[in-house]
């Protein structure tokens, strides 16, 4: 008989419904990596189903399938409030690092920026003290020049 008819159908569509749950479960393992797998792993234990293709009767003889399809349900919403407590959790992280990088950060800009002005000064200072020597080097230079002079003008003095 048709799935969506009477008789033993609307066991065949709850059983469809129970196997697209399972389907769900597998692709939500599936993204949510190891994680997920562990949180799936962990519903499956709990309720006795088995991902895949494997049969669902021992829940089944226990349940009626209304009430496994409201479990399955149930166990899905606990997961996605597992993992949504969890990515909380590491969305804090995050932003504790984020703002520790930040702090970091901005302490760097304090120190380079503490250093460039040490340096400009230092590179101040040593133009200065560069221009200062210049001009004393010239004078010394103008010294000798004069010392020349007046060693040749002493000499041919001698010499006459």
């Amino acid at each position: 008989m048709d799935s969506r008819g009477g008789g033993g159908g609307g066991n065949r569509n709850r059983t469809d419904l129970l196997a697209a749950g399972r389907q769900k479960l597998q692709q939500f393992r599936k993204k949510k990596g190891e994680e997920g797998s562990c949180s799936v792993a962990e519903i499956e234990g709990m309720t006795g189903i088995k991902s895949g293709n494997q049969n669902c009767s021992i829940v089944q003889k226990h349940l009626s399938a209304d009430d496994h399809i409201k479990s399955v349900v149930n166990q899905l919403v606990a997961a996605i409030k597992f993992t949504q407590n969890s990515n909380e959790g590491n969305t804090k992280e995050l932003k504790a690092t984020a703002l520790e990088l930040k702090q970091e950060l901005q302490e760097k800009h304090i120190q380079i920026s503490t250093i460039s002005a040490e340096l400009a000064s230092q590179l101040r200072e040593a133009e200065c003290s560069a221009k200062q020597l210049s001009v004393e080097l010239e004078t010394a230079r103008m010294e000798v020049h004069n010392l020349e002079k007046q060693l040749k003008y002493c000499l041919i003095r001698i010499t006459l």
